[in-house]
């Protein structure tokens, strides 16, 4: 998408502005096995009182933080997730020596929140 002000001065047409915007398409995830999803099906806990819990339901993996609405978590990689329908955001499982998760890192524009595994 182009947007471009133009200015009429002394009978000629001068370009003053133009601004390129470009709408990022959506993600596409990856398959991956069900132990995958079931791995990371759990509660992390950010503070006391804030928790995000992950469920399956039928063969979607959901997500929900305190006080907000589910959304459906899809695969980037096999630690790697993000919510259907956003383009910016994901959710990044750290698995400890023995292959258990452990965190779930909230990672937005290369920073990251970390979440603790409660259960």
């Amino acid at each position: 998408m182009i947007t471009e002000t133009w200015f009429k001065r002394d009978g000629r047409w001068q370009l003053v502005a133009s601004h390129v915007a470009v709408l990022p398409s959506e993600r596409k995830p990856i398959a991956v096995t069900p132990k995958s999803y079931r791995s990371i099906a759990g509660e992390y806990e950010l503070t006391a009182g804030i928790r995000y819990v992950i469920t399956l339901e039928v063969d979607q993996l959901i997500g929900q933080r305190t006080r907000r609405s589910k959304e459906e978590l899809l695969p980037a990689d096999e630690n790697t997730y993000f919510a259907k329908g956003t383009t910016r955001g994901e959710k990044v499982f750290v698995r400890d020596a023995g292959d258990q998760v452990t965190q779930m890192l909230d990672r937005r524009e290369n920073n990251d929140l970390v979440w603790k595994r409660v259960r």
